[in-house]
């Protein structure tokens, strides 16, 4: 059981350690990201779902947390 424990540690940390390599390819692209998530941010706090869509393509789908997807 201390084997699967470690081992299960181990690639935990390994995930984590990875993850924090993921970035966006250059700084223009990390600044469009930025921008695409404040617009939604915002747009979401207004209620205003027209604003809050405008960067879903037409043919998407969003999953909630809960696993459902419109």
């Amino acid at each position: 059981m201390k084997l699967y424990s470690a081992i299960r540690g181990a690639l935990v940390f390994m995930l984590i350690l990875h993850s924090s390599r993921l970035l966006a390819q250059n700084a223009k692209d990390s600044v469009a990201i930025q921008t695409i998530i404040q617009l939604e941010d915002q747009a979401w706090n207004k209620g205003d779902a027209q604003t809050y869509s405008q960067s879903f393509s037409s043919d998407g789908t969003f999953t909630n947390i809960g696993g459902m997807f419109f």
